[in-house]
């Protein structure tokens, strides 16, 4: 059975393999590249359904290779989604005239990503699964700091238990140990995403709390090894369960 084709292009490995690990419940192939030249080359090659590209990048640029792929008779037809860590209206401006299909800033949250590819390729789940998981939980938000407790998580969030009350949608950090490795400290940097406060209990069965979405996983020691080490976790105890 054919599977819809997802190219991803970025020049930093940890962002690519973030973006693969969103996109895995979904029946897609995945092909990645690190530049625009790698990226022009699998187009041609493999014909991707969907291309989510990078514009800041070493050899070829996202903009010079969208133009490329959009200036292509046989190729133009394929969707581009451009991504920045600048969202200025120049920077929308160039990536609309490279002809790319939809610009988007970064960072992206998980369900972001998820979206917005979904928009372009239905086959794209948009939902995660999540894990039982009860650790400590300390939170950051603002200038305050306070400490709370997990009740599930994934790749792209969790679920923390604590009596402070934050705001929807303000950024976040949490710190916590997988019960995996009990000796490194994960840091995942966010926002939060949904409240559940006792005056307004969105999810009766959960006890007061928030819902964070990931952004960024990082940690002690190397950042990948902290994903990884997630990544082991959740799936592991997904395919249990």
């Amino acid at each position: 059975m054919y599977k819809k084709k997802i190219l991803l292009v970025d020049d930093v490995k940890v962002l690519l393999e973030v973006q693969k690990e969103f996109l895995r419940p979904s029946p897609v192939q995945i092909l990645m590249a690190r530049n625009g030249a790698e990226a022009l080359e699998l187009v041609r090659k493999e014909k991707p359904d969907l291309v989510v590209m990078d514009v800041e990048m070493p050899v070829m640029d996202g903009i010079a290779c969208c133009a490329a792929i959009k200036g292509d008779a046989g190729l133009r037809q394929t969707p581009v989604i451009l991504l920045s860590d600048s969202g200025s209206p120049e920077m929308a401006e160039t990536t609309k005239g490279a002809g790319c299909d939809k610009f988007q800033q970064k960072p992206l949250f998980g369900r972001e990503f998820l979206n917005m590819a979904h928009s372009f390729l239905p086959v794209v789940e948009r939902r995660r699964p999540r894990i039982p998981c009860r650790v400590p939980v300390s939170v950051r938000v603002g200038g305050s700091d306070f400490e709370g407790q997990s009740r599930d998580i994934g790749m792209n969030g969790l679920y923390v238990s604590a009596a402070a009350k934050v705001e929807q949608g303000c950024d976040i950090v949490t710190s916590f140990r997988l019960p995996t490795n009990p000796y490194a400290m994960t840091v995942a940097r966010g926002r939060v995403a949904w409240v559940n406060q006792p005056d307004n209990l969105q999810r009766p069965e959960l006890p007061a709390g928030f819902g964070v979405e990931f952004r960024e996983i990082t940690g002690e020691g190397v950042s990948h090894l902290r994903f990884c080490e997630l990544r082991e976790f959740v799936t592991s105890n997904a395919a249990a369960g």
